[in-house]
Protein backbone atom coordinates (compact mmCIF):
# COMPACT_ATOMS: atom_id res chain seq x y z
CA UNK A 1 0.00 0.00 0.00
CA UNK A 2 1.40 3.43 -0.96
CA UNK A 3 0.72 5.97 1.76
CA UNK A 4 1.46 9.64 1.41
CA UNK A 5 -0.32 12.62 2.90
CA UNK A 6 -1.57 15.24 0.45
CA UNK A 7 -3.21 18.20 2.18
CA UNK A 8 -5.33 16.54 4.85
CA UNK A 9 -6.14 13.43 2.80
CA UNK A 10 -4.20 10.17 3.05
CA UNK A 11 -4.58 7.92 0.04
CA UNK A 12 -3.29 4.43 -0.64
CA UNK A 13 -2.36 2.14 -3.48
CA UNK A 14 -2.35 -1.53 -2.53
CA UNK A 15 0.64 -3.35 -3.96
CA UNK A 16 0.63 -7.06 -3.11
CA UNK A 17 -0.71 -6.09 0.30
CA UNK A 18 2.58 -4.48 1.39
CA UNK A 19 2.43 -0.86 2.62
CA UNK A 20 4.85 1.31 0.60
CA UNK A 21 5.89 4.92 1.00
CA UNK A 22 6.62 6.44 -2.41
CA UNK A 23 8.90 9.35 -3.12
CA UNK A 24 7.31 12.39 -4.80
CA UNK A 25 8.13 11.73 -8.48
CA UNK A 26 7.06 8.05 -8.62
CA UNK A 27 4.00 9.03 -6.64
CA UNK A 28 3.15 11.78 -9.11
CA UNK A 29 3.38 9.47 -12.12
CA UNK A 30 1.27 6.85 -10.31
CA UNK A 31 -1.27 9.64 -9.85
CA UNK A 32 -1.34 10.32 -13.59
CA UNK A 33 -2.41 6.72 -14.16
CA UNK A 34 -4.83 6.62 -11.24
CA UNK A 35 -6.63 9.73 -12.52
CA UNK A 36 -7.40 7.81 -15.75
CA UNK A 37 -8.49 4.64 -14.01
CA UNK A 38 -12.05 4.68 -15.35
CA UNK A 39 -11.13 5.67 -18.89
CA UNK A 40 -10.29 3.56 -21.93
CA UNK A 41 -6.64 4.59 -21.53
CA UNK A 42 -6.13 2.68 -18.28
CA UNK A 43 -7.59 -0.45 -19.88
CA UNK A 44 -5.44 -0.20 -23.03
CA UNK A 45 -2.62 -2.77 -23.09
CA UNK A 46 -0.09 -0.49 -24.81
CA UNK A 47 -0.90 2.42 -22.53
CA UNK A 48 -0.58 0.26 -19.41
CA UNK A 49 2.67 -1.32 -20.58
CA UNK A 50 4.35 1.98 -21.41
CA UNK A 51 3.21 3.60 -18.17
CA UNK A 52 4.40 0.66 -16.07
CA UNK A 53 7.78 0.54 -17.86
CA UNK A 54 8.45 4.23 -17.15
CA UNK A 55 7.07 4.03 -13.62
CA UNK A 56 9.40 1.14 -12.81
CA UNK A 57 12.37 3.21 -14.02
CA UNK A 58 11.44 5.89 -11.50
CA UNK A 59 10.95 3.33 -8.76
CA UNK A 60 14.41 1.91 -9.50
CA UNK A 61 15.97 5.37 -9.13
CA UNK A 62 13.76 6.42 -6.22
CA UNK A 63 12.70 3.20 -4.47
CA UNK A 64 9.99 3.08 -1.81
CA UNK A 65 11.16 3.58 1.74
CA UNK A 66 10.32 -0.07 2.42
CA UNK A 67 12.63 -1.22 -0.46
CA UNK A 68 9.91 -3.48 -1.87
CA UNK A 69 10.32 -4.36 -5.56
CA UNK A 70 7.19 -3.70 -7.64
CA UNK A 71 7.04 -6.18 -10.53
CA UNK A 72 3.45 -6.60 -11.71
CA UNK A 73 0.96 -3.86 -12.56
CA UNK A 74 -1.91 -6.32 -12.06
CA UNK A 75 -1.03 -6.46 -8.36
CA UNK A 76 -1.24 -2.67 -8.00
CA UNK A 77 -4.54 -1.22 -6.87
CA UNK A 78 -4.82 2.46 -7.86
CA UNK A 79 -8.47 2.74 -6.81
CA UNK A 80 -7.89 4.64 -3.52
CA UNK A 81 -5.77 7.22 -5.32
CA UNK A 82 -8.48 7.60 -7.97
CA UNK A 83 -11.05 8.16 -5.22
CA UNK A 84 -8.83 10.83 -3.68
CA UNK A 85 -8.79 12.74 -6.97
CA UNK A 86 -12.56 12.41 -7.25
CA UNK A 87 -12.92 13.99 -3.81
CA UNK A 88 -10.74 16.89 -4.97
CA UNK A 89 -12.92 17.36 -8.07
CA UNK A 90 -16.04 17.55 -5.92
CA UNK A 91 -14.39 20.09 -3.64
CA UNK A 92 -13.60 22.30 -6.62
CA UNK A 93 -17.21 22.12 -7.77
CA UNK A 94 -18.33 23.29 -4.34
CA UNK A 95 -16.12 26.37 -4.30
CA UNK A 96 -18.05 29.61 -3.81
CA UNK A 97 -17.94 32.41 -6.37
CA UNK A 98 -15.70 34.38 -4.02
CA UNK A 99 -13.30 31.42 -3.72
CA UNK A 100 -13.14 31.06 -7.51
CA UNK A 101 -12.44 34.79 -7.94
CA UNK A 102 -9.68 34.62 -5.35
CA UNK A 103 -8.10 31.60 -7.06
CA UNK A 104 -8.31 33.36 -10.42
CA UNK A 105 -6.68 36.50 -9.01
CA UNK A 106 -3.84 34.42 -7.55
CA UNK A 107 -3.30 32.64 -10.87
CA UNK A 108 -3.28 35.91 -12.81
CA UNK A 109 -0.78 37.44 -10.38
CA UNK A 110 1.56 34.48 -10.98
CA UNK A 111 1.18 34.70 -14.77
CA UNK A 112 1.45 38.49 -15.08
CA UNK A 113 5.27 38.69 -15.49
CA UNK A 114 5.11 36.23 -18.42
CA UNK A 115 2.34 37.79 -20.50
CA UNK A 116 4.33 40.36 -22.48
CA UNK A 117 7.67 40.84 -24.24
CA UNK A 118 9.31 44.06 -25.43
CA UNK A 119 10.09 43.91 -29.16
CA UNK A 120 11.84 46.90 -30.77
CA UNK A 121 10.56 49.07 -27.95
CA UNK A 122 6.97 47.83 -28.31
CA UNK A 123 5.09 45.86 -25.68
CA UNK A 124 3.80 42.72 -27.39
CA UNK A 125 1.62 39.97 -25.94
CA UNK A 126 3.13 36.49 -25.81
CA UNK A 127 1.00 33.65 -27.16
CA UNK A 128 1.71 30.27 -25.56
CA UNK A 129 3.80 31.22 -22.53
CA UNK A 130 2.90 28.08 -20.55
CA UNK A 131 4.82 24.84 -21.07
CA UNK A 132 2.95 21.55 -21.07
CA UNK A 133 2.78 19.93 -17.62
CA UNK A 134 4.08 16.42 -16.98
CA UNK A 135 1.59 13.69 -17.83
CA UNK A 136 1.14 10.35 -19.52
CA UNK A 137 1.18 10.74 -23.29
CA UNK A 138 -2.18 9.79 -24.76
CA UNK A 139 -1.58 10.00 -28.49
CA UNK A 140 -4.24 9.25 -31.06
CA UNK A 141 -5.56 5.92 -32.18
CA UNK A 142 -3.08 3.06 -31.85
CA UNK A 143 -0.05 5.23 -31.14
CA UNK A 144 2.81 2.95 -30.00
CA UNK A 145 4.02 5.45 -27.38
CA UNK A 146 0.73 6.11 -25.61
CA UNK A 147 1.13 5.86 -21.86
CA UNK A 148 4.75 7.06 -21.99
CA UNK A 149 5.76 9.43 -19.20
CA UNK A 150 6.01 12.97 -20.53
CA UNK A 151 8.63 14.61 -18.35
CA UNK A 152 8.31 17.81 -16.37
CA UNK A 153 10.27 20.55 -18.13
CA UNK A 154 13.08 22.26 -16.25
CA UNK A 155 14.91 25.49 -17.13
CA UNK A 156 17.80 23.23 -18.18
CA UNK A 157 15.60 21.92 -21.03
CA UNK A 158 14.74 25.32 -22.49
CA UNK A 159 16.57 27.64 -24.88
CA UNK A 160 15.50 31.28 -24.72
CA UNK A 161 15.99 33.93 -27.39
CA UNK A 162 16.43 37.52 -26.18
CA UNK A 163 18.18 40.73 -27.22
CA UNK A 164 21.88 41.07 -26.42
CA UNK A 165 21.22 43.92 -24.00
CA UNK A 166 17.99 42.49 -22.56
CA UNK A 167 17.95 41.47 -18.89
CA UNK A 168 18.04 37.70 -18.41
CA UNK A 169 14.59 36.38 -17.43
CA UNK A 170 14.53 34.48 -14.16
CA UNK A 171 12.93 30.99 -14.31
CA UNK A 172 9.87 30.58 -12.09
CA UNK A 173 11.40 27.41 -10.63
CA UNK A 174 15.01 26.82 -9.53
CA UNK A 175 17.42 26.15 -12.37
CA UNK A 176 19.46 27.66 -15.20
CA UNK A 177 18.41 28.00 -18.84
CA UNK A 178 19.85 25.38 -21.18
CA UNK A 179 21.05 28.14 -23.48
CA UNK A 180 20.52 31.85 -24.07
CA UNK A 181 20.73 32.97 -27.71
CA UNK A 182 20.41 36.34 -29.43
CA UNK A 183 19.01 35.48 -32.87
CA UNK A 184 17.00 38.30 -34.44
CA UNK A 185 16.44 36.33 -37.66
CA UNK A 186 13.76 34.12 -36.06
CA UNK A 187 10.47 34.93 -34.32
CA UNK A 188 10.48 32.34 -31.52
CA UNK A 189 11.18 33.46 -27.98
CA UNK A 190 11.89 30.04 -26.47
CA UNK A 191 12.04 26.43 -27.57
CA UNK A 192 12.60 22.92 -26.26
CA UNK A 193 12.14 19.29 -27.29
CA UNK A 194 9.58 17.06 -25.64
CA UNK A 195 10.85 13.64 -24.68
CA UNK A 196 8.13 11.35 -26.06
CA UNK A 197 8.39 11.98 -29.82
CA UNK A 198 11.32 14.39 -29.86
CA UNK A 199 9.17 17.17 -31.30
CA UNK A 200 10.38 20.76 -31.04
CA UNK A 201 8.09 23.15 -29.22
CA UNK A 202 8.22 26.94 -29.51
CA UNK A 203 6.98 30.06 -27.76
CA UNK A 204 5.86 32.81 -30.14
CA UNK A 205 4.14 36.16 -29.84
CA UNK A 206 0.34 36.11 -29.90
CA UNK A 207 -1.67 36.08 -33.10
CA UNK A 208 -2.53 39.76 -32.58
CA UNK A 209 1.09 40.92 -32.35
CA UNK A 210 2.72 43.35 -34.78
CA UNK A 211 5.12 40.66 -35.98
CA UNK A 212 2.30 38.27 -36.71
CA UNK A 213 0.43 40.96 -38.61
CA UNK A 214 3.51 41.78 -40.68
CA UNK A 215 4.12 38.12 -41.38
CA UNK A 216 0.52 37.56 -42.51
CA UNK A 217 0.70 40.65 -44.73
CA UNK A 218 3.93 39.42 -46.33
CA UNK A 219 2.33 36.02 -46.98
CA UNK A 220 -0.68 37.73 -48.55
CA UNK A 221 1.48 39.89 -50.83
CA UNK A 222 3.57 36.86 -51.82
CA UNK A 223 0.45 34.83 -52.59
CA UNK A 224 -0.99 37.72 -54.59
CA UNK A 225 2.22 38.02 -56.61
CA UNK A 226 2.28 34.29 -57.29
CA UNK A 227 -1.38 34.33 -58.32
CA UNK A 228 -0.87 37.21 -60.77
CA UNK A 229 2.25 35.54 -62.14
CA UNK A 230 0.40 32.25 -62.59
CA UNK A 231 -2.55 33.91 -64.31
CA UNK A 232 -0.21 35.79 -66.65
CA UNK A 233 1.54 32.56 -67.56
CA UNK A 234 -1.79 30.80 -68.18
CA UNK A 235 -2.99 33.62 -70.44
CA UNK A 236 0.14 33.28 -72.59
CA UNK A 237 -0.25 29.51 -72.95
CA UNK A 238 -2.61 28.03 -75.56
CA UNK A 239 -5.33 25.86 -74.04
CA UNK A 240 -5.88 22.58 -75.90
CA UNK A 241 -9.45 21.28 -75.71
CA UNK A 242 -9.90 18.03 -77.64
CA UNK A 243 -8.91 18.94 -81.20
CA UNK A 244 -9.42 22.67 -80.87
CA UNK A 245 -6.73 25.16 -79.86
CA UNK A 246 -7.92 28.13 -77.81
CA UNK A 247 -5.52 31.03 -77.89
CA UNK A 248 -5.47 34.24 -75.79
CA UNK A 249 -8.07 36.77 -76.86
CA UNK A 250 -6.85 39.27 -79.43
CA UNK A 251 -8.36 42.63 -80.38
CA UNK A 252 -7.21 42.18 -83.98
CA UNK A 253 -10.20 42.04 -86.28
CA UNK A 254 -10.70 38.96 -88.42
Amino acid sequence: MITRKLTEIVYHIAITGVPLTLQPEPEEVAGFFAALLETEHAADKTFRANFFRDWLKLLDKQPPAEKVKVKDIEKCDFRPMFEYFEIQKERKKQLTTADKKEAKAEREAIEKPYLFATIDGRKEKIGNFRVEPPALFRGRGEHPKKGTHKYRLRPEDIVINIGKDAPLPIPNIPGTWKEVVHDNTVTWLAHWKENVNGNSKYVFLSAGSTWKGQSDRQKFEKAKTLQVSTLARICKTPLVLNCCVCRPHSNTSM
